[in-house]
């Protein structure tokens, strides 16, 4: 017995649109998504597209997917854990979906699919939250709205039922944006576990010589900020990001000491608090999703308000970190103090920390350093006369230095001698090191383009190292060997310092950055920042305090009474829109628009003729009013009842709608011009 809900007696439109939109989403959410999951989705629309285009008419057998369902699972369980509870449930979800897909032959599994192709639209917000991604995903979820309109409602016409969901959209827009204006911006509800294992975009928390090389080939945006005061020159535009203390003779990471001293502070709350002196910077930056903790500032931070506050950590390596990983974007307010000192710290920890060195390797290095310590014992003389070494024209600066073997900083200072920024801050901080002098590499970004007088956008081919050693009284210092071998780093970006232009975003061609010489993609690229901040200031980054001093601004002095008030004006305000919405059809019943375009042909000929319709059928009229209008309109006015008649009282609705709405109106028009 044939199912009464089988999907085959319903609009087959409506699964080839639930496919499209799942390829969609699935394309969308890549970067999160296991490579196998990605081509069994794949292969699940495939399998769809071929049974709706009538290349393949079978699908596949029940059990066939349950054993599918079984490897899945066992996969993720295998895989997994890598990726940490979030993707892992991403991936999860993708997958019964590509798998949900491949078997629907009911109503209730269409209905299925589309709660979860909802749900999963709603978690791919978690990813990215940028204004294009946005409409790729309102677009998405306008998709799934036309494909159950069109399984379950009573006109199955795409056309009809995309234009009645649109304006439907159009017009809850409004109160959408009201009530996201007034209403609390609440904390999250629950806060996933931490993905420690999952890939982060940006900067990594180990760095070999190379791998900032490497990150500045990518044209993503890292960050923005939005200056209140003075805007620092570029030269002095260091964003510190993480520290990096530990070397173990190939590559910098965090120190396991640090990492645990970290977690021990938050555990009994010590949270390293600066000292503040002289006039601060004060700016706001908006941070992209990166999947890691580290957050950017200049030197020396502190939190500007309270939210900020509860947002952060601050560490005593005058860094922030996030409470939990960027999974989306963030905006967090800071005060920066150039003129504080970075000596503010556990002094005896900090030095111990940062003489670590591996017992062997780089002989030739450590010779060196010996020799030169032994002729200048004082540090800071020590550690001018290092970084006067770069300055010899020996040393290039270069995105494709040579592959350093064996013992690199050996390699790279007394052979190759051509490097990126981290080459050469790994090399300084080794021989500051060696000669007992405390140093560690600072990892973030250098530079920014000013998007307007105010605001700067900070890209990953900014990433940056740097160095620093601790002088005395003074504590931490910066030094930065990039600056000697290639001034024009500091002061002109990163493509300006290469002597290769043509290196500078290589891989990526058709990035809009690489034609900025090119006044239309420079206007282009110029215009998407602007709309792109715009969104991540007053959307992604609208917040607690935003949000109260918007209430500040409308009630002044913000008490219970002025804000009851304000919740009830909106209310109010709301009805009111409503009701100018939908009070005009409280008392008239839509028409067809085949009727209505075959009641205005009447009142043509009724105004032409002199002949009035009355009761008369569609028929009857057209006999009646023949002998008065010319054979040419007639023959019009004769093809648009006959349509009429077809549209009204045949079963061709589903399918032949639009298409006899078409013909309707060409015939309309032909028969205005013969009358």
């Amino acid at each position: 017995m044939k199912d009464s809900h089988s999907i085959s007696s319903a609009n087959a439109h409506a699964i080839f649109i639930l496919t499209i939109a799942f390829l969609a989403l699935t394309a969308a959410l890549y970067a999160p998504l296991m490579s196998w999951v990605i081509i069994l989705s794949v292969c699940a629309v495939v399998v769809r597209l071929s049974v709706y285009l009538g290349w393949y008419t079978k699908l596949p057998e029940t059990r066939t997917i349950n054993l599918l369902s079984v490897l899945t699972v066992i996969a993720l369980a295998w895989l997994g854990w890598q990726q940490g509870l979030l993707l892992s449930m991403v991936n999860l979800l993708v997958s019964a979906c590509s798998l949900k897909l491949m078997i629907i032959r009911t109503k209730k599994e269409l209905l299925q699919l589309f709660l979860s192709l909802l749900f999963l639209s709603g978690a791919a917000f978690i990813f990215e939250q940028g204004v294009l991604f946005v409409l790729l995903y309102s677009i998405i979820l306008m998709s799934l709205m036309v494909g159950l309109a069109l399984q379950f409602g009573s006109n199955s016409s795409i056309y009809y039922q995309t234009k009645k969901l649109t304006i439907l959209s159009l017009q809850a827009l409004p109160i959408a944006a009201l009530l996201f204006l007034v209403f609390p911006q609440l904390p999250p509800l629950w806060i996933m576990p931490s993905d420690q294992n999952s890939a982060s975009t940006g900067l990594s928390d180990t760095i070999r010589p190379g791998d900032i090389a490497n990150l500045s080939q990518s044209s993503e945006l890292a960050f923005r900020a939005n200056f209140e005061t003075i805007v620092p020159a570029p030269p002095q535009r260091y964003w510190r990001a993480l520290v990096l203390e530990h070397f173990d003779g190939e590559e910098w990471t965090i120190s396991e000491q640090r990492a645990k001293q970290i977690l021990r502070n938050k555990a009994y709350k010590k949270e390293f608090s600066l000292t503040p002196i002289g006039q601060p910077i004060d700016y706001k930056v908006y941070a992209e999703a990166s999947r890691a903790l580290w957050l950017f500032t200049l030197d020396a931070p502190i939190p500007a308000n309270k939210t900020t506050q509860s947002k952060i950590w601050q560490t005593d390596t005058f860094a922030f970190r996030a409470e939990q990983p960027l999974l989306s974007a963030i905006a967090y307010d800071v005060q920066s103090y150039p003129s504080v000192k970075l000596n503010q710290t556990n002094k005896r920890f900090d030095q111990q920390l940062n003489l670590q060195l591996p017992k062997k390797g780089n002989p030739k290095t450590r010779e060196w350093v010996e020799t030169l310590r032994r002729q200048i014992p004082n540090n800071k003389d020590f550690a001018a006369t290092v970084l006067n070494y770069f300055a010899d024209p020996v040393f290039s600066y270069t995105l494709t230095p040579p592959l350093m073997r064996g013992d690199s900083i050996d390699d790279f200072l007394f052979e190759q001698q051509q490097g990126f920024c981290s080459h050469y801050a790994s090399a300084m901080t080794f021989i500051l090191r060696h000669a007992g002098i405390p140093a560690r590499i600072v990892a973030g970004y250098h530079g920014g383009e000013m998007l307007d007088k105010q605001v700067m956008s900070i890209y990953q081919y900014d990433a940056h190292a740097w160095v620093e050693a601790w002088m005395d009284d003074e504590g931490w210092v910066r030094f930065d060997p990039t600056g000697v071998v290639a001034p024009e780093r500091l002061t002109l970006g990163l493509e300006a310092a290469l002597q290769n232009k043509d290196a500078f975003l290589a891989n990526q061609a058709l990035s809009l950055r690489k034609f900025k010489h090119i006044s239309f993609f420079s206007s282009l690229r110029n215009t998407l920042n602007k709309v792109d901040y715009f969104w991540s200031r007053w959307v992604v980054g609208f917040d607690k305090e935003q949000q109260s001093d918007l209430f500040e601004t409308i009630v002044g002095k913000i008490t219970p009474e002025k804000l009851m008030y304000l919740m009830l004006s909106v209310v109010a305000i709301i009805a009111l829109f409503l009701f100018i919405l939908f009070a005009p059809k409280l008392g008239s019943n839509k028409r067809e628009p085949s009727l209505t375009l075959y009641l205005s042909m009447v009142n043509k000929l009724e105004a032409s003729s002199q002949c009035v319709r009355g009761t008369r059928s569609p028929t009857q009229y057209l006999n009646e009013v023949e002998p008065y209008i010319s054979i040419e309109a007639f023959n019009h006015a004769k093809v648009i009842t006959r349509l009429f008649v077809k549209s009204q009282y045949t079963n061709n609705i589903d399918s032949n709608q639009k298409s006899i709405l078409s013909k309707m109106k060409y015939h309309f028009r032909k028969l205005n011009k013969e009358i």
